[in-house]
């Protein structure tokens, strides 16, 4: 009976061995599911706590090529502002109407009327009595001279040009005596302007005199 029940205790203790190794195994499991799930805890704390991106900044050029559209918007205003009024100019011109010829016709037919009332007579025999104009004839005075010998020099310069020339003795004021070179007569226009431009060739000036 004594060995019955020395092999009953020895057969119990391994039984005890076993459920404590399934004690342990069970812990062990519980540990690592608890273990992996504050892994994941942290893991979604540290996806929370990502630092946030840096906001976006438009680039320097995109400024650039704002304020270029900006200054482009305010020229086209400033173009087509003129346009306008130039249209406006050329519409009111357009709508001054120039006059008809009927509205001509009647100033002219007015003028006449207004002058056939403003007819003055005039007698005939006042026109008969008018005196003609006498003939003008032209002289060119070349120069004037203290010296008689000075004249005398000009004037045979003038006469190897073919010009009719004479010296004319004058008193100023004072007394003193001078010597005038003249050329001429000339009795008409063209013949006094042929002698001008004579002398104006031998670079001597000259003065025109009526007589």
């Amino acid at each position: 009976m004594a060995q019955d029940f020395v092999k009953k205790k020895a057969t119990r203790t391994p039984s005890r061995t076993s459920t404590t190794k399934k004690s342990v195994g069970s812990t062990q499991k519980r540990k690592s599911a608890a273990q992996a799930r504050s892994n994941k805890t942290e893991k979604r704390k540290t996806n929370s706590r990502k630092p946030s991106s840096p906001k976006k900044t438009a680039p320097f050029w995109a400024w650039i090529l704002i304020s270029i559209c900006i200054i482009g918007f305010g020229f086209f205003l400033t173009q087509l502002s003129s346009k306008e009024n130039g249209t406006q100019i050329n519409a009111e011109e357009t709508n001054t109407k120039e006059p008809t010829e009927e509205q001509i016709s009647q100033v002219k037919f007015d003028f006449y009327e207004i002058l056939k009332g403003k007819e003055v007579n005039v007698d005939e025999r006042v026109i008969e009595k008018t005196p003609e104009q006498k003939n003008i004839t032209y002289f060119l005075q070349t120069g004037s001279f203290k010296q008689l010998s000075d004249a005398d020099t000009l004037r045979a310069k003038l006469l190897l040009q073919g010009l009719p020339v004479s010296i004319e003795k004058t008193t100023n004021k004072n007394g003193q005596e001078w010597h005038r070179v003249v050329a001429g007569p000339f009795d008409t226009r063209s013949k006094l302007a042929k002698a001008r431009g004579i002398l104006a060739s031998n670079e001597i000036n000259s003065i025109v005199l009526k007589r």
